[in-house]
């Protein structure tokens, strides 16, 4: 039986949904309301690319023994700086992206429900609903799919 990650390990990223050839992975609630996958067992040939994507089987724990290079910004225009948060970091960023024609960035905003989803941005006067943080846990939705045609 294929299994991606432990799944108190799975950060709700959705990049083995997305990922499958087969398209038989979803993503349901667990007993604490976050979004896991579940595989389609019958339609899984275990091909093994989700469990390949999956950050959480990539990344590593080791704790560095070396001094860490520590840098930290702060945006300068206070205006768009109140209305974000880590120092206006995204917005600043974002906003020089976004003064090229046919560029897009991508963020989290709450949708008409509240509910937090990454979409996509292709116009700076659209930014304001990706600032601020979102403390939940956001549906990426086909957001990965979308960046592959920038």
């Amino acid at each position: 039986m294929m299994q991606i990650t432990n799944s108190k390990n799975c950060t709700g990223c959705q990049a083995c949904r997305l990922i499958c050839p087969k398209q038989c992975i979803s993503m349901v609630e667990d007993d604490e309301g976050f979004q896991i996958p579940e595989i389609d067992q019958k339609n899984c040939t275990n091909c093994g690319l989700c469990a390949k994507r999956c950050p959480e089987n990539t990344h590593t724990n080791s704790i560095k023994t070396t001094a860490l290079k520590i840098l930290g910004a702060r945006l300068k225009d206070d205006k768009l700086l109140s209305k974000s948060t880590s120092g206006g970091v995204f917005v600043g960023i974002a906003k020089k992206i976004l003064e090229t024609p046919g560029n897009a960035v991508f963020g989290c905003a709450f949708d008409e429900n509240m509910v937090a989803r990454h979409v996509c941005v292709t116009d700076f006067k659209n930014i304001e609903p990706l600032q601020s943080s979102k403390y939940v846990q956001s549906d990426v939705g086909d957001t990965y799919l979308q960046t592959k045609k920038f």
